[in-house]
C-alpha cells in the first residue's frame, strides 16, 4: 500500500512539473512573439522620420523604443487567476525612454530606490516609491488590477485596500503602449491617431499575442483608438465592448485616478459581468 501511495505521489510531482514547464514554456513562446514583433516595429519606425507639418513623429534610434508587455513575475501568465488584464496606455514620456533606454518596461521593474534608475537607466520600483509622472500611473494600474481582481471573484474592495496590495497586483498584469516613442509632458492626440493607424496591424498583433481577459484603455481617446485597432462594430457601448475573448473598458488617465475614478471602474466592471 505504501509503495502504491508513494507511486501515486511520484506522479503528482511529475505532473506539476511538466504542467511548470508548460506555463515556462508558454510565457517563453509569448516574450520571443513580443520580441520579434517589436523588432519589426523598431525597424519601421527607423524608416519613418517626419510627419506632415515637419516634426519629428517616430524613432530617431533604436534605444527610444519603449518595449512592454508581460511582465516578468508573469511567467504562467496562462494560469494566472481571471482576470489576466492587460492596461493600455497612449505613449511613454520622454524621461521614461531616457530612463529604460530601449529596454522592456517589464524587465526593469526590478530594483529598489531612485538612485537604481538614474543608475541602470531603467524604471525599476518607480511605482513603488511614488515618485511623479510614471510613478503616480503605475500606482494606479496597481490598484485597479486589485479591485478588479476581487470584482471578478465576486468580493468588494474598498481604495485603502487597493493601494495596500497593488504593487504585487500590478506584476500580475501586462502593460502596452500605442506608441513605442516618447511624447513629451502632455501627448498631442493628432500625432498619436497618426501614429495608431501607421502601426495599426502592429498594435492589433500585441494585443492578440498577449491575449488577455482584461484591456483597460486608459486615457483620452484610448478607447476609441483600440475600437478602430481591433475592428469592434460595437459603435454604441461607450464604456466597453467585447471582442473575441477580451472585454475593453473605457477608464480615465492614471495620473488622475482618485478613489471616485478607482469606485467607477470598479463598477463599470461589476454592471458589466453581472449582465
Amino acid at each position: 500500500m505504501r509503495q502504491v501511495v508513494n507511486e501515486i505521489q511520484l506522479v503528482t510531482v511529475l505532473e506539476s512539473e511538466i504542467m511548470k514547464e508548460e506555463a515556462k514554456r508558454s510565457n517563453n513562446d509569448t516574450s520571443l512573439r513580443l520580441n520579434s514583433l517589436f523588432q519589426n516595429w523598431i525597424d519601421r519606425d527607423l524608416k519613418s522620420t517626419y510627419d506632415d507639418i515637419g516634426e519629428m513623429t517616430f524613432l530617431r534610434d533604436e534605444e527610444q523604443f519603449v518595449k512592454d508587455g508581460i511582465f516578468p513575475t508573469s511567467r504562467e501568465w496562462r494560469n494566472i487567476q481571471p482576470p489576466k488584464i492587460l492596461f493600455i496606455l497612449k505613449e511613454p514620456s520622454g524621461e521614461l525612454s531616457r530612463l529604460t533606454k530601449g529596454k522592456d518596461i517589464p524587465k526593469c521593474i526590478d530594483h529598489d530606490g531612485w538612485d537604481a534608475i538614474i543608475k541602470s537607466h531603467s524604471l525599476c520600483d518607480l511605482f513603488k516609491i511614488g515618485r511623479k509622472g510614471a510613478g503616480w500611473s503605475f500606482n494606479a494600474l496597481g490598484r485597479w488590477a486589485y479591485g478588479l481582481k476581487q470584482i471578478q471573484n465576486n468580493k468588494s474592495c474598498s481604495y485603502d485596500e487597493a493601494q495596500t496590495n497593488k504593487d504585487a497586483a500590478f506584476l500580475q498584469a501586462a502593460i502596452m503602449n500605442l506608441k513605442k516613442t516618447p511624447g513629451g509632458t502632455s501627448c498631442v492626440y493628432k500625432k498619436l491617431k497618426k501614429y495608431v493607424i501607421t502601426n495599426k496591424d502592429l498594435i492589433k498583433s500585441e494585443i492578440e499575442i498577449i491575449l488577455p481577459d482584461l484591456a483597460i484603455c486608459c486615457g483620452h481617446g484610448v478607447f476609441d483608438l483600440v475600437k478602430f485597432v481591433i475592428g469592434a462594430q460595437d459603435k454604441g457601448a461607450s464604456a466597453f465592448f467585447k471582442h473575441g475573448r477580451t472585454l475593453y473598458l473605457r477608464a480615465c488617465h492614471p495620473q488622475v485616478a482618485g478613489k471616485k475614478n478607482f469606485n467607477k471602474l470598479l463598477n463599470i466592471y461589476k454592471d458589466v459581468i453581472e449582465q
